[in-house]
């Protein structure tokens, strides 16, 4: 087995327990609806649903997996979502100190297009 096959099955199973712990107190379906998208994401490099659903090379077809996983996201309960956001901090604190410095942008990434912007947040901080 070469270095790379042992690295891709290595970080897989890394994806997998992080999803297994974020998930914890959250039902089956919605269990692996997270970790297909961690995964697919991760393997994609995108949150684009499309190229999470060729990263996940499912044996249907790609429209059928876009439906699945937007369907799955549609489904997703308040609760469970709070549950998974309250794992995800509990997870994530131990990583995180005085310095650590979250950036949350409420706008679109970009725009190329648009001659008025619609809705940016508000900067806060020192450039």
């Amino acid at each position: 087995m070469n270095h790379y096959t042992k690295l891709a099955w290595c970080l897989k199973r890394e994806i997998l327990k992080f999803g297994e712990k974020i998930c914890a107190g959250i039902g089956r379906p919605e269990k692996k609806l997270v970790i297909s998208l961690l995964y697919g994401i991760a393997e994609s490099g995108s949150c684009h649903l499309s190229k999470i659903g060729r990263a996940l090379r499912e044996r249907i077809k790609l429209k059928k997996t876009i439906e699945r996983l937007s369907r799955g996201l549609r489904d997703f309960s308040r609760e469970e979502q709070q549950q998974l956001l309250d794992n995800y901090t509990q997870t994530v604190k131990s990583h995180a100190d005085n310095w650590t410095v979250f950036v949350i942008d409420l706008s679109d990434v970009t725009k190329p297009y648009s001659h008025a912007l619609e809705g940016p947040g508000r900067q806060h901080g020192r450039a």
